[in-house]
């Protein structure tokens, strides 16, 4: 089955979806080793970490970016299969 996981607005979708903040919430209620495919479209440049265009904002969501990262990546090697994939831009 297609797995949704966002900040909001997937209630609507035909698949089994989740709503969480990634910076305060963590990806457990997925087993491990149960994902194929993770993909994340603009995860770790997100509008949500960008906040306003101004350059201390800049620095801001680049920080905001690295600690998603670093939190997240330890989660997708648990849940992604060992010949999974992940898939982002």
């Amino acid at each position: 089955p297609v797995i949704g996981v966002d900040t909001e607005g997937l209630e609507t979708e035909e698949f089994e979806h989740y709503t969480c903040n990634l910076l305060d919430d963590d990806l457990a209620f997925l087993p491990g080793a149960s994902i194929d495919i993770a993909n994340a479209s603009y995860l770790f440049n997100s509008p949500t970490l960008k906040g306003s265009i101004n350059p201390s904002e800049e620095q801001r969501r680049k920080q905001a970016g690295k600690e998603l990262k670093a939190k997240l990546m330890p989660q997708l090697q648990r849940i992604v299969k060992a010949d999974g994939f992940f898939i982002y831009d």
